[in-house]
């Protein structure tokens, strides 16, 4: 998908992301996004919850478990490919 979109900050502190044409947050769904402009462009997967606020860390969709960037910045809430060292309660410390 190679939307015209916006991503928006809430409130709350979490993120969503509108589709112009829509006016409409992304909502229960996934979708890669082309970020940036020119040779700085990148493509990266998201995942939206049932309010439309972004999904960061740990998630599990149909029995898959994937990590999103929880780390602040450009890659924020972007699905982490390869493998993840995961330091924390259920991970080594």
């Amino acid at each position: 998908m190679k939307p015209k979109e916006t991503g928006d900050q809430n409130s709350n502190g979490s993120w969503n992301f509108v589709l112009k044409n829509s006016a409409e947050p992304l909502k229960s769904s996934w979708a890669a996004i082309v970020y940036g402009s020119g040779e700085g462009q990148s493509l990266a997967t998201y995942a939206f919850d049932a309010q439309g606020n972004m999904r960061t860390g740990w998630i599990q969709d149909d029995k898959v478990w994937y990590y999103m960037s929880d780390t602040k910045g450009s890659s924020y809430g972007a699905m982490v490919k390869g493998w993840i060292f995961s330091a924390g309660e259920n991970g080594i410390t």
